[in-house]
């Protein structure tokens, strides 16, 4: 089964410049979600125009670029309880 969340990164203001949405700051590439530290997956991002978002895929604990379009379930940081939250 394949499980994924949005994680809050976007190229859509440059095509290859992985911002987050929260405050814009530069998206490295190896994040910590939930723990566990995730990688581009070997073949992404693929830097396709219209593939703008972000999202972890849980099975191979990867990021995958996708279309913002898609419907995902999603993670969220929330400060004032220090930790994250999966919806």
């Amino acid at each position: 089964m394949f499980l994924a969340f949005w994680v809050g990164a976007t190229d859509t203001k440059q095509e290859g410049k992985w911002l987050w949405r929260s405050d814009n700051s530069l998206m490295s590439n190896n994040k910590t979600i939930i723990n566990s530290v995730v990688s581009w997956n070997v073949s992404r991002p693929r830097f396709r125009l219209e593939e703008n978002c972000a999202t972890w895929a849980t099975a191979s604990n990867v990021l995958i670029d996708t279309y913002c379009n898609n419907v995902y379930r999603y993670i969220c940081y929330h400060s004032s309880m220090n930790k994250m939250l999966m919806h």
